[in-house]
């Protein structure tokens, strides 16, 4: 959101100051921003929260790592873009980061009333 904001920011100022900032909207234009918000804010955080609610936090955050990968492959296929050595690295590299988070066992959550019991003494 912050990347947003500040590119957005950005555009405006350089904008005003070269005099080349126009804004064209039209009714095509507002359906495809509203689509756009739909299916990339709306309908990405419900899925993520259902995710959440089906497997847990932990391995939905996992789950969500291969977003990368996904837009990869679909840039691929849609888009005609081409596979080049930096992609395959760069999906290399989040497949094994997300296989290695996700074989590492987390750690037991502790019981702060028991950990505070034991700094103090309450018996004495």
């Amino acid at each position: 959101m912050y990347i947003c904001f500040g590119a957005s920011l950005g555009m405006i100022i350089y904008g005003a100051f070269t005099e080349s900032l126009t804004f064209t909207i039209n009714l095509e234009m507002m359906i495809s921003y509203l689509g756009l918000s739909i299916i990339s804010t709306i309908a990405s955080m419900l899925f993520l929260l259902k995710a959440i609610k089906l497997i847990g936090s932990t391995s939905a955050s996992i789950l969500a790592t291969f977003e990368a990968v996904v837009s990869i492959i679909m840039r691929i296929i849609f888009l005609n873009e081409k596979l080049t050595f930096a992609l395959i690295l760069g999906t290399s590299l989040i497949i094994i980061s997300t296989t290695i988070l996700a074989r590492e066992k987390s750690p037991k959550p502790c019981d702060p009333y028991n950990k505070l019991s034991n700094a103090i003494d309450i018996n004495h």
